[in-house]
């Protein structure tokens, strides 16, 4: 899983679908589930956890998703956190999974029914990963180089762990601490962590601060005239075998036990085109899962790369996704389901992805509705800085009649990068007779942006138009004096 911190830094750098469009209602700051909104928040998911090959759990903000990678439609999704965005997820079971949050906390939870899960605090910095060998112990770590390892059914029992330092370089030419971005625990006496300035640190999550215990190892030096390669993802199929990989779109294979000076492999090259025409491509690898020895997929932006560890040389890559894919699961060694920026999730054999769907889970990104009143729609329209050219908007407002959708309001704009516009729909003459018939009239808000004749990117929103209060005509006064008379009798 690509660090917390990172994955902000290397969300806001590429962009997002819709040209890092945004959508506010004037009065509620409505965000709908695509693009990067200036001074809002953004939707993605950042990690996913699959137990299984009918069942995988997905998180973002503060949000849970478990869905069936095959059939995944639009999963119910359940608030979990109110303290800060989910950073990582991890499920030992069908019936059990362990998240953990930017404030500190670990959430556990029956992924088919979660209720509402009471998050625990165990850590007071920004947990970034986490990995659970058993239902019994979890080990999380952070930002600055700390691991907890907890009981998730009971993480704040008394004489339970304290974090412990496990990684207490600090990155060259700063005063940061090294932030430690992926965690994989193939036993339960054995995790391997990595970190933002190339070190690796394996211990025993059990007794962490055995003496010699804790030597972090750099397996990822930067290359002549290469800036710090930072580790974002790391998986271990074997107590033996760990592979890592970087923003550099390198990979590197180590015995977590004696990893001495491994060699580094490049598997994502620079300058592979976009499929996403207004951003410019990045190798960067965000995340990593390996189902064997011999086989590993990687994901970075917009790509998948199956690899044997042992022999890596330079994996075909396949385009799975137009967008940043932040986190991946393998089920098997043929399904394997990543997840994306802009609240996606696509799921694929490894071996022959063949242009798999990407398909929305996090649906409910864009609560609340948007404003509405008389007969009139307004919304706000941000393109952000970071898209190639305006950006262009369609939008409608659409109603369900004898079976199909009919258009009751219809507009396209163009929104220059950088600044926003204001948009107002207003319900056409069909409309507002359905509204007069109907007093409440319930249509779609469709927003889309064509980026290109292969890509566009929609989203959807119900908004209820309300008629008003009709005026009765009031009955006249010898009426009125008639009734009293009858009433008295």
């Amino acid at each position: 899983m690509i660090g917390f911190r990172r994955r902000w830094r290397s969300l806001s750098s590429t962009g997002g679908a819709l040209g890092a469009i945004a959508l506010s209602a004037i009065a509620l700051g409505w965000l709908p589930g695509v693009g990067q909104a200036a001074g809002g928040s953004l939707s993605f998911l950042t990690a996913v956890a699959c137990p299984a090959s009918t069942q995988c759990t997905a998180v973002g903000k503060e949000l849970v998703f478990t869905f069936d990678p095959a059939t995944p439609g639009e999963p119910a999704a359940t608030v979990v956190t109110g303290k800060g965005f989910l950073t990582g997820v991890a499920c030992p079971s069908l019936d059990q999974c362990t998240a953990i949050d930017s404030g500190g906390q670990e959430i556990t939870f029956d992924p088919a029914s979660p209720g509402d899960p009471t998050p625990v605090a165990v850590d007071r910095g920004i947990l970034t990963a986490v990995a659970c060998p058993s239902t019994t112990q979890c080990t999380a770590v952070d930002d600055v180089g700390l691991e907890v390892t907890f009981d998730p059914a009971r993480p704040g029992s008394p004489g339970g762990r304290v974090p412990i330092s496990v990684d207490q370089g600090r990155t060259p030419g700063t005063s940061s601490q090294d932030s430690l971005d992926a965690v994989a625990c193939p036993s339960s006496t054995q995790c391997t962590a990595v970190d933002d300035a190339g070190l690796e640190v394996t211990f025993n999550p059990t007794a962490p601060g055995a003496p010699g215990a804790l030597v972090p190892i750099l397996i990822d030096p930067a290359g002549v005239g290469s800036p710090l390669q930072s580790l974002a993802g790391v998986g271990c199929p074997s107590t033996g075998q760990c592979t890592a990989v970087d923003a550099g779109g390198r990979e590197v294979t180590f015995d977590p036990a004696a990893p001495g000076t491994p060699s580094p492999a490049t598997i994502y090259m620079s300058g592979l085109p976009s499929a996403n025409p207004l951003t410019a491509a990045s190798n960067t690898l965000s995340a990593i899962a390996c189902p064997s020895v011999t086989q590993c997929t990687a994901v970075g932006y917009e790509r998948e790369f199956t690899f044997d560890p042992t022999a890596p040389d330079s994996p075909k890559p396949t385009t799975i996704d137009a967008e940043d894919n932040s986190g991946v699961a393998c089920a098997t060694a043929s399904l394997c389901t990543a997840v994306n920026s802009t609240g996606q999730e696509v799921t694929f054999d490894p071996a022959a992805p063949l242009l798999p769907n990407p398909i929305r889970i996090d649906g409910v990104a864009t609560p609340p509705r948007a404003n509405v009143s008389a007969g009139r729609a307004r919304v706000r329209l941000t393109c952000g800085s970071s898209a190639a050219g305006p950006c262009r908007i369609a939008l409608r407002l659409l109603a369900r009649r004898a079976g199909r959708a009919v258009t009751l309001a219809r507009r396209t704009v163009a929104v220059p990068a950088g600044h926003s516009k204001i948009v107002e729909l207003a319900l056409d003459a069909s409309g507002r007779r359905l509204l007069s018939a109907k007093h409440k009239l319930s249509v779609t808000l469709s927003v889309t942006q064509r980026e290109s004749a292969e890509l566009r990117w929609t989203t959807e929103q119900t908004l209820v138009f309300d008629a008003p209060a009709r005026h009765r005509r009031r009955a006249p006064a010898r009426h009125h004096r008639q009734a009293r008379a009858r009433r008295r009798h």
